[in-house]
C-alpha cells in the first residue's frame, strides 16, 4: 500500500525536477515509480531496482534523490 503523504512529497520533489530541467515530469519518473518508491520505501539503489518504472539510468541518474528524501521522511527531518 502507498504511503500518500510520502507519494505527494515524491511527486513535489519530481515536479521541481522536472521544471528545473525543463522537461515533464514523467520523465523524471512515472506515477508508477513514486508510488512504488512510496510503497517500498528503499534505503539503496539496490533496493529500488525491481520497482517497475525504475531502469538502470534512473537508478542512477534520479534515484539518489529520492533515496535522500525518504530516508528523510523516514526521520521525520525538514525538507
Amino acid at each position: 500500500m502507498t504511503d500518500q503523504p510520502l507519494y505527494e512529497h515524491l511527486r513535489d520533489l519530481r515536479n521541481k525536477l522536472a521544471n528545473r530541467n525543463h522537461v515533464e515530469p514523467y520523465m523524471i519518473l512515472t506515477d508508477r515509480a513514486l508510488r512504488g518508491l512510496a510503497s517500498i520505501r528503499p534505503k539503496s539503489p539496490t533496493e529500488a531496482e525491481g520497482i517497475p518504472g525504475i531502469g538502470p539510468v534512473k537508478l542512477h541518474a534520479v534515484v539518489p534523490r529520492f533515496l535522500e528524501t525518504i530516508a528523510k521522511w523516514e526521520n521525520n527531518e525538514d525538507f
